[in-house]
């Protein structure tokens, strides 16, 4: 059986399963292997017909749990059966799966969330659940494989997980006493639970990528909602997916460090603290009134900005681009164009480049990211749009990441909706967000209010801050001007602006008018789209950058570098003539001799010689000072043309 048909059999055994590197315990890099475990028969054979000697991973949670048994260390088979058996566990009962390592993995069910754990339970006896994996049978590392031991089973069949283990599973290890040690407000249950799914991606981290992934890791734990001490031990349950782990002092500096640079952090001997996710953004948009004189409280000490010394800035992290030289991450974009003007054709191009993680159009993109595309008008257009880019660019089915589209508009004022955004988000770290349009996600806001766009862009802010996303905002303009509608306070609360603009049939410009962060382009992109007939709408190409003249204006000045060229040539030979006082017609003659022999193309040469004619007809133009010429080096007369 090959690996692709395992990865199948596993599948319909009701197994979430995905692709880990060759030879490998890893997921491949830059992809989120949570979005790709999948039962789906389609999308297995894709990943393993891309990849036909990958490894087999085999996603947790959803009410499959892991014991992975791990005799190492000093640790026997029999001490681990020892404690097994205590709660009515045994290895033969079960499916199990032997290990090259010389340990087990037994599959068992549970309908509780059961979170991933090492050595709680009892050393070298860990715990796979929720946001976790396993490799997967048939997989190998260094030519021994992982293998089916006894009683190959579905999920639906598997033995449940005794309430004891369970218990167990979720005791609390002894942590250094750092600061407040009692649960506070900020480790509610549902604050640990989104935590540990947002971390869950950096799970099994190689060395190479180990020392980045801490630290955003930590960030994130801080921003959940975790004290110190939580966030301690959260980090710790990751760490132990790392082989070998860091040690515990690593674990500590990248805390202090990440709360340093988050806004959960001691000011003035209080602990200040973001609000829980479900809190809605901040409730930015409920505090926010119609009315001016009911404005966002910038007292609130859950949306007050961290204070540092100027010399711990340098610990922020660099500038990350979403796509190069275009879109900044955690940023605010704003997309403004006419009905027609193809700025949503553009916008869906864009997402479907980033959870490929391909380059868009030239410009590279840092790394495949998920996207949530809000379709506020025009659904089923979506859908066909999407298809013709499938057609152009290849199925979407081989993506990294995934790509979610909202039939209509989060309307980001109403509470319940901040909710729930940030509920989705939170699984989904460095989301794109896309809101297509602008109008129908500020419902209940006036856009030519300057508090409301900007209750409008600190909810923007807010997303960035707390879920690590980024927003293209796609809009309208102001009738009859190159500008966004409303006020000035949303392009002023934006990172940077395009503005569309349908050239021709089928053809559009992207133009930067605003880039806070870099020079914008110095030249407008151009787009053409391409009528896929199999589904009878457009997919776009980039054809290059509009020139910043016009053909004619080109065309003119190759124009006037040729006669320059004839006067020249002319009068590095006339130098006599012209000291003497040469008359208007005899030059033109001598001019004309000239022509004859310059090598420039025929159509250049016809509208010389008509110049020419013109210039002895027209005696007035040498006095007029349209013809004129002066000493130049050597010491020859130099051409002047003026147009």
């Amino acid at each position: 059986m090959t690996l692709k048909e395992q990865a199948l059999h596993l599948a319909r055994m009701g197994y979430r399963v995905f692709p880990l590197q060759e030879n490998s315990k890893d997921p491949w890099p830059g992809v989120s292997w949570p979005d790709m475990a999948s039962s789906d028969a389609k999308r297995i054979t894709s990943y393993w017909t891309t990849t036909p000697q990958a490894n087999i991973g085999i996603a947790t949670g959803q009410g499959h749990v892991v014991l992975d048994l791990d005799i190492k260390g000093g640790v026997s088979l029999d001490a681990i059966e020892a404690v097994l058996s205590d709660h009515g566990v045994y290895i033969d009962d079960h499916m199990t799966v032997t290990t090259p390592s010389g340990g087990f993995h037994i599959y068992l069910k549970s309908n509780e969330i059961i979170l991933n754990s090492a050595g709680t339970i009892a050393p070298g006896i860990d715990v796979r659940g929720d946001g976790g994996y396993v490799v997967g049978p048939q997989s190998s590392l260094n030519g021994k494989a992982y293998a089916i031991e006894t009683h190959e089973s579905d999920v639906s069949d598997l033995a449940k997980l005794p309430k004891s283990l369970i218990k167990l599973s979720r005791a609390r290890t002894e942590q250094p006493a750092i600061g407040d040690t009692e649960q506070t407000e900020l480790d509610k249950d549902i604050n640990r639970q989104r935590a540990r799914n947002a971390v869950s991606i950096y799970l099994n981290t190689t060395e190479g990528n180990r020392d980045e992934h801490l630290f955003k890791a930590a960030c994130v734990l801080f921003e959940c909602g975790l004290s110190y001490n939580v966030a301690f031990e959260e980090l710790s349950t990751l760490n132990e997916s790392f082989e070998p782990p860091e040690r515990d002092s690593v674990l500590h500096t990248k805390l202090k460090s990440a709360q340093r640079n988050s806004t959960n952090r001691k000011l003035n001997g209080e602990i200040v603290h973001d609000k829980a996710l479900s809190d809605a953004f901040m409730a930015v948009g409920a505090q926010h009134q119609d009315t001016k004189q009911d404005k966002v409280s910038h007292d609130d000490k859950s949306t007050f900005p961290a204070i540092v010394d100027f010399a711990e800035m340098a610990e922020l992290p660099p500038i990350e681009w979403v796509i190069e030289d275009f879109i900044e991450d955690f940023s605010t974009t704003l997309f403004i164009g006419d009905t027609g003007s193809y700025k949503s054709y553009i916008a869906l191009d864009i997402a479907m480049h980033l959870v490929r993680g391909a380059p868009w159009h030239g410009k590279a993109i840092s790394k495949a990211r998920p996207v949530l595309y809000m379709a506020g008008e025009g659904q089923r257009g979506v859908h066909g749009r999407g298809k013709a880019w499938e057609y152009a660019h290849g199925d979407l089915g081989s993506a990294s990441e995934p790509l979610k589209v909202m039939l209509g508009c989060a309307t980001l004022k109403d509470e319940s909706h901040q909710t729930a955004l940030g509920n989705f988000l939170v699984k989904y770290p460095n989301c794109v967000v896309i809101i297509d349009t602008l109008s129908k996600a500020s419902r209940g806001w006036k856009e030519n209010d300057a508090d409301d766009m900007n209750a409008f862009v600190m909810v923007c802010d807010e997303m960035a801050r707390m879920c690590n996303a980024t927003t293209i905002g796609v809009h309208h303009p102001s009738k009859g001007k190159d500008e966004a509608r409303g006020s000035g306070a949303l392009r002023m609360g934006a990172d940077t602006e395009i503005f569309f603009k349908r050239t021709d049939h089928h053809e559009c410009t992207m133009t930067m008018t605003m880039q806070k962060n870099m020079d914008e382009w110095e030249r407008p992109m151009v787009f053409k789209g391409e009528l896929v007939d199999a589904v009878d709408n457009i997919a776009f190409r980039h054809i290059g950058s509009q020139p910043t003249e016009t053909p004619q204006e080109a065309q003119g000045k190759a124009l006037q570098a040729h006669r320059l060229r004839v006067l020249n040539v002319v009068l590095a030979e006339a130098e006599t003539l012209l000291t003497n006082g040469v008359l208007l017609a005899q030059m033109i003659e001598v001019w004309a001799e000239h022509l004859d022999g310059l090598d420039i193309a025929p159509p250049a040469k016809a509208s010389l010689r008509k110049w020419l004619e013109r210039c002895k007809d027209d005696r007035k133009m040498i006095d007029q000072g349209k013809i004129s010429w002066r000493p130049g080096p050597d010491p020859k007369l130099v051409a002047k043309f003026e147009v």
